[in-house]
């Protein structure tokens, strides 16, 4: 479902983990242009996390916003 949706990760041949098909998604990771691709939709959503969770990112709004609600503050 990631993979899907955000444009990373790798579908394990069979689902099922073998030496091989470790070995071969490894292989596309590193040395493809979709590996590339993944590495910088990786980057990107580290970047966006980071941010979220600095003291003005949206998640530390959202959770004083929660605090003040339920009066925990």
């Amino acid at each position: 479902m990631v993979q899907d949706s955000c444009g990373i990760g790798v579908r394990v041949e069979g689902g099922v983990f073998t030496k091989s098909g470790t070995i071969e998604c490894l292989r596309e990771l590193m040395t493809t242009e979709k590996g590339v691709k993944m590495r910088e939709n990786v980057s990107l959503l580290r970047k966006k996390a980071v941010a979220a969770v600095d003291s003005q990112g949206s998640s530390s709004k959202n959770f004083n916003k929660l605090l003040e609600i339920i009066g925990a503050r």
